[in-house]
């Protein structure tokens, strides 16, 4: 699995004893630069600068899923793949539960795409999103915030180096 950096939230122990670092990066995009910085991971650049057109055009103060279905029209103007609503089956102790989330996007067969509009991400938005790569089996996810005046983003990998 993939370390890249930022910022260590915490470890996670499942039952088969493997321990997952959880990390949190912010990527640094630089205003007006249309080609990913030296380190940067395309994908999310590539992503990420969809969600700064959407954010560009629609602004803030819409409900999350307007930029939800403007994501997926920008995402389909910039030839980014995407899959949405993907099911997200939850087990415990070996035993499927009933209930489900759905991941809004899976970009690029990699990435784990979350959509907000609020004022603020919380760390409960950020376990949400760290969940769902822990059960989706992805590695990488954008939390991302069309709430704000700027738009906000956050990149999420887990690793298993601790």
């Amino acid at each position: 699995m993939y370390l890249f950096g930022g910022n260590r939230v915490g470890t996670a122990t499942y039952a088969d004893d493997t321990v997952v670092t959880l990390v949190a990066h912010q990527l640094d995009v630089l205003g007006g630069m249309n080609t990913p910085q030296p380190g940067s991971d395309e994908r999310t650049f590539a992503i990420i600068g969809a969600a700064m057109e959407v954010h560009r055009i629609m602004r803030r103060g819409f409900l999350e899923a307007i930029y939800y279905e403007a994501s997926a029209i920008e995402f389909r103007l910039q030839d980014i793949p995407f899959v949405t609503q993907v099911p997200c089956s939850v087990e415990y102790k070996g035993q499927r539960l009933h209930g489900s989330d759905r991941l809004d996007f899976v970009c690029l067969d990699t990435v784990v795409v979350e959509v907000k509009a609020s004022l603020a991400t919380t760390p409960a938005d950020y376990a949400q999103v760290l969940n769902y790569l822990a059960v989706s089996g992805h590695e990488i996810a954008l939390l991302i915030n069309f709430g704000r005046p700027s738009l906000q983003y956050r990149r999420f990998a887990l690793s298993d180096c601790v």
